[in-house]
């Protein structure tokens, strides 16, 4: 999951710069990883209950452990012929989190205990789009 992760970042930053070069984008994956704690590795697990947590922390070499919610969506943009691939993925009731911190350029975090709130992705839906928002922050 965490080469899916890179591999969308990477897609991204070659899309608005395509003169990067690869220890470029190593160099800026690095910086933007340590600004927000971002995991090294990721475990997937299905209906998985919150009591594993601790036993997870509890394995040798585990500093932190968070879990999220995670689902995999097919999203219609305006301007694709073809659906994009979305990856939504729950934030923490409280605070930004132990990992994978969300960084505000603009906007705020959704409120807590509201379901009409989500956070977008910059770059991702195009600039100029019905579906943009001048917010990272937008309610459906």
């Amino acid at each position: 999951m965490a080469a899916a992760v890179v591999t969308g970042a990477v897609t991204l930053m070659l899309e608005k710069d395509p003169s990067l070069t690869p220890d470029t984008v190593k160099a800026r994956l690095m910086r933007s990883a340590t600004k927000v704690d971002f995991a090294d590795v990721f475990a997937t697990l299905k209906r998985a209950s919150r009591s594993l947590v601790p036993r997870i922390e509890a394995i040798p070499g585990v500093d932190k452990v968070q879990a999220r919610v995670v689902a995999y969506v097919n999203i219609d943009v305006e301007g694709f012929s073809d659906p994009a691939s979305g990856h939504l993925v729950s934030l923490p009731e409280e605070g930004s989190g132990l990992l994978n911190q969300v960084y505000l350029r603009d906007g705020r975090l959704p409120e807590p205990g509201r379901d009409d709130e989500v956070l977008e992705c910059t770059g991702v839906i195009p600039e100029g789009s019905p579906s943009r928002r001048s917010s990272t922050n937008r309610r459906r």
